[in-house]
């Protein structure tokens, strides 16, 4: 469920756009963890090599993967709308779309 934020945000005319990263790597005991964008996002794999909530990740997922959050996140920035290879609806009061991110 959308947080109270992004509801309060959309009443308002916001635009809002929200995700939930749903990325497990095989071997982690910690399934699709907070912040499990992080590696997506920042640093290379030798970074994150020892970071036990990607065990068993393939170097192939952390790469498209994250190749695809930072073409999103950065057209964000630059235009204010996220552009994707699948569809990212915005977030209305009325819609209520979050976009599911996985390998």
């Amino acid at each position: 469920m959308p947080d109270r934020r992004a509801r309060g945000l959309a009443k308002t005319s916001a635009r809002v756009w929200t995700y939930q990263i749903d990325y497990s790597a095989s071997d982690s005991p910690f399934g699709a963890a907070h912040c499990i964008e992080l590696p997506f996002l920042f640093g290379t794999d030798a970074d994150w090599a020892g970071a036990p909530m990607l065990a068993g990740a393939h170097p192939d997922d952390l790469d498209t993967l994250g190749r695809r959050l930072r073409t999103a996140w950065l057209d964000f920035i630059r235009t204010g709308t996220p552009t994707t290879d699948t569809p990212w609806p915005q977030f209305t009061a009325d819609t209520q779309a979050i976009r599911r991110w996985h390998r």
